[in-house]
């Protein structure tokens, strides 16, 4: 489009897009570059459930009992803060905990 001189109907109907589409593509180039034009994941990030105050019941829960599973872990987190979590999550956030230089 800057290139030929055409306009930004012309030149998004001619690769396909929208004009929206278009200008979206634009912003997210020169806002990141190239790689702000690759599709991005999707959803939250990370634990919403797992709060800091779960997890460290969780590391207290594990402390206390360290042969418990996360199973186990996950059913007490319910029972405790009525708060569903799936057991690899819990797995998840004490193996990141474990990452982390104390």
């Amino acid at each position: 489009m800057r290139h030929e001189g055409l306009p930004v109907s012309q030149a998004s109907a001619a690769f396909g897009l929208s004009r929206p589409a278009y200008y979206q593509a634009q912003f997210a180039f020169l806002r990141e570059g190239l790689p702000g034009l690759t599709p991005k994941k999707r959803g939250r990030r990370g634990g919403h459930k797992l709060t800091e105050e779960v997890v460290e019941f969780v590391v207290q829960e594990q402390i206390k009992e360290s042969y418990i599973g996360a199973s186990e872990l996950a059913a007490r987190v319910a029972g405790r803060f009525g708060v569903k979590v799936h057991p690899r999550s819990v797995e998840r956030a004490l193996v990141r905990l474990k990452k982390i230089p104390v």
